[in-house]
């Protein structure tokens, strides 16, 4: 018998860059994004079983990326134009592989949801977004 496994960790690799910490930057992109602090999801999937022939089984699943960015002039209108501009270059890098280097079957950029903040140290966009997976399980 085959071994089971997820595609959901390749697939997030294939669209993780380099990791960055303690950086001064006012724009990110995050790849498996877990929002609020009291949520730590980052991808969900759900896995159907194939009933005809012996395929291995369909793995649908969403993995939770946000474009954020900080806008210290305050300028809410600038940092959300920025956000999304981000989140459209993010969903063009999808587009050109919507496989994810041969993680998936196809991939497209899901859900996405603004979030704003004006803060005592500048203007704060979030877009949160999903990049959607349909693939088969590996063996």
């Amino acid at each position: 018998m085959a071994a089971w496994s997820s595609q959901v960790p390749a697939a997030m690799a294939a669209l993780l860059g380099p990791q960055v910490t303690g950086s001064p930057a006012l724009e990110a992109v995050l790849v498996g994004w877990h929002g609020q602090m009291s949520d730590l999801l980052a991808a969900e999937a759900t896995v159907n079983p194939e009933v005809f022939g012996d395929a291995d089984d369909r793995e649908l699943f969403a993995i939770r990326c946000a474009a954020l960015v900080m806008n210290g002039q305050n300028d809410l209108a600038a940092a959300r134009t920025r956000a999304y501009a981000l989140f459209a270059a993010c969903g063009a890098v999808v587009r050109a592989d919507r496989r994810l280097a041969g993680t998936v079957g196809d991939s497209h950029i899901g859900r996405h949801a603004l979030r704003q903040e004006q803060r005592t140290d500048g203007a704060v966009a979030t877009v949160e977004f999903t990049v959607q997976c349909d693939t088969f399980t590996g063996t």
